[in-house]
């Protein structure tokens, strides 16, 4: 789920919504939960200076992150030696290996911007009167 997410970019919230049913009962009544707490609290950013922005970067790395038993995917970036290094231009698109922590790390404003979308989209999202869990 969480490559699915982090690959959904700005197609949310029709995609997130989808993948809000594959979670287990259980963890999507408490993300509801977490996510309305979360939107409640950035209607009232003027009183609280705490908006979904601010929101998303403070409480993403603690509500997303990948499996850790799973090991990142290459990354493949173009890296280009300078002048000083070689005396012509060339670009080299090589994969780098990530450890967990850097590909957490590198991730975290796409997942920011997920909870961002979640806080803003929550009564879209999580439909209060249809999803309500005692």
């Amino acid at each position: 789920l969480y490559e699915k997410v982090i690959a959904a970019g700005n197609s949310i919230p029709a995609l997130i919504r989808d993948h809000l049913q594959t979670l287990p009962l259980a963890n999507f009544a408490v993300l509801r939960v977490i996510v309305e707490i979360l939107h409640r609290t950035a209607m009232n950013s003027d009183i609280n200076k705490m908006d979904a922005e601010k929101l998303a970067a403070a409480f993403s790395p603690v509500l997303i992150w990948p499996d850790p038993s799973e090991k990142p995917a290459p990354i493949t970036t173009e890296v280009k030696e300078t002048d000083a290094l070689k005396s012509e231009d060339t670009a080299d698109e090589s994969p780098i290996e990530l450890t967990y922590e850097q590909r957490v790390s590198l991730d975290l404003p796409a997942v920011a911007s997920v909870i961002r979308d979640l806080i803003d989209s929550y009564e879209a999202l999580f439909n209060p009167e249809e999803y309500f869990v005692p």
